[in-house]
């Protein structure tokens, strides 16, 4: 499933542009999403922590643009953090190959 399923399920979408030559910035606008612009490409690590260093949520999802998440992923990320209030101390890691 794409995010765009899941638009009304999360507050913000931040898209980093390090150079993007294709239309993906053009869909993301339309989507609603900010973008990030940086000066040059220096890899998916540094683009992954300037879209965490934008965002302005308590928890952030990190996904790259190959990245498909299920019906429910959204809602069980959710589910896990009402579950267990010390969550915001611990690192979690969403993995597409679990």
């Amino acid at each position: 499933m794409s995010l765009a399923q899941h638009r009304d399920q999360f507050e913000e979408l931040i898209v980093v542009d390090d150079g993007s030559t294709d239309d993906a910035l053009r869909y993301a606008v339309e989507f609603g999403a900010r973008i990030v612009h940086v000066a040059s490409r220096r890899g998916p690590a540094h683009g992954r922590n300037t879209g965490v260093m934008a965002a302005t949520g308590d928890v952030v999802l990190s996904l790259d643009a190959d990245v498909c998440v299920g019906a429910d992923t959204i809602l069980k990320i959710r589910q896990r953090f009402e579950d267990d209030p010390e969550l915001d101390r611990k690192s979690t890691r969403l993995n597409s190959s679990h």
